[in-house]
């Protein structure tokens, strides 16, 4: 039994650290939750065929000409620089929130995932 316990936490742990949730709707957390990242660092989300959305840092919206859509690949990314609203990402824990929808229902039917990492 202790064996077993101990697969399942080790699978569990995996799975976790590869960034995909148990939501069909999303395919990978950029970082993963609980993350060590650098300040200038790519954050988003990547998204199943079908969804749209947008992405906002501890709370604020990140405007959306400074967002990377690729749309093709359902991937909605935010990379800091001079003249964007973050030149550096802030040191210590930041929250990222991304609102998603299926494409075909639109935001009024929007869903939304936070998750929390640390910059260096």
């Amino acid at each position: 039994m202790i064996v077993l316990g101990s697969v399942y936490v080790l699978v569990k742990k995996a799975s976790e650290g590869s960034g995909t949730l148990n939501n069909s709707a999303i395919e990978r957390l950029i970082p993963t939750a609980g993350a060590k990242i650098l300040q200038q660092d790519i954050i988003g989300i990547d998204l199943a065929p079908g969804y749209e959305g947008t992405i906002a840092l501890n709370g604020e919206p990140l405007p959306l000409d400074q967002v990377n859509v690729v749309a093709p690949l359902n991937q909605i990314t935010y990379k800091p620089g001079p003249g964007k609203i973050y030149e550096s990402l802030p040191t210590g824990e930041n929250c990222l929130s991304a609102t998603y929808w299926m494409s075909s229902k639109g935001p009024a039917q929007a869903s939304r995932q936070t998750w929390c990492f640390t910059v260096l």
